[in-house]
């Protein structure tokens, strides 16, 4: 469901970095913006680059999807994070259920 916000949201570093990691995107209205569809292809791993100056959600949804990648993912974040705490509280999260 696509409201205003996230209509208008910035995603294409997110969806740039999935791409490049074999992802498959079909855009419904204007190329890399809400609303989409992702082709479930897998994550082949290896390295990853993200802005992470965007959304902490990105960064944690990559690491949240790192275990099921192929082979195991190198996350580079580009610029400084916001929301820190946030991608602090992923990795702890992950740490609690053995990941």
């Amino acid at each position: 469901v696509s409201t205003q916000s996230t209509g208008e949201r910035p995603i294409i570093d997110l969806i740039n970095a999935l791409t490049s990691n074999g992802c498959q995107f079909h855009f419904f209205e204007k190329e890399g913006f809400f609303p989409f569809e992702v082709k479930g292809t897998g994550l082949k791993g290896g390295k990853i680059e993200l802005a992470a100056n965007i959304s902490s959600q990105y960064v944690s949804s990559l690491l949240i999807s790192a275990p099921y990648a192929e082979e195991a993912i190198e996350l580079t974040l580009k610029g400084k994070a916001v929301s820190k705490p946030f991608i602090d509280m992923t990795v702890q999260l992950m740490k609690q259920f053995g990941v």
